[in-house]
């Protein structure tokens, strides 16, 4: 019996030093992949920084972009505005001028008015004169 127990003694330590071995090569392959879990973080961490820095990069860009548009966009519409004016500028200054060439023509044609009456009795006297005139001959 003593040899027996000695014997599964012996078989029950083998198996728990196979056991102890076989934790310790599972505990190897857990840090393994612990490693490789951390080195792919480390490798996730700086691949989100570096598009976070380009992201950044981009904003400012576009943001260089977009400000040199708005202000090409404000001088376009500076200039227009501009133009506008001048065009208000212009009107105005045609409705004046209309005003005064218009009250121009209303004085040539009071004129015209005046003269054709002035002709009228001019005619008039001339034709009593002809008579006159005939009727002494």
């Amino acid at each position: 019996v003593v040899g027996r127990q000695a014997t599964d003694g012996l078989e029950l330590g083998e198996k728990v030093r196979q056991g102890l071995l076989l934790a310790r090569e599972d505990i190897g392959f857990l840090r393994e992949g612990q490693q490789k879990t951390n080195t792919n973080a480390d490798i996730l961490r700086s691949d989100l920084k570096a598009r976070g820095e380009d992201i950044k990069g981009l904003r400012a860009d576009i943001d260089d972009v977009l400000k040199v548009a708005v202000q090409n966009l404000q001088e376009k519409a500076d200039q227009a505005l501009l133009g506008l004016k001048a065009i208000n500028l212009d009107h105005e200054k045609s409705k004046k001028d209309a005003s005064v060439h218009r009250t121009w023509l209303q004085s040539l044609d009071d004129g015209l008015k005046a003269t054709r009456c002035d002709v009228e009795k001019l005619d008039s006297t001339l034709g009593q004169q002809g008579i006159r005139l005939a009727d002494a001959c």
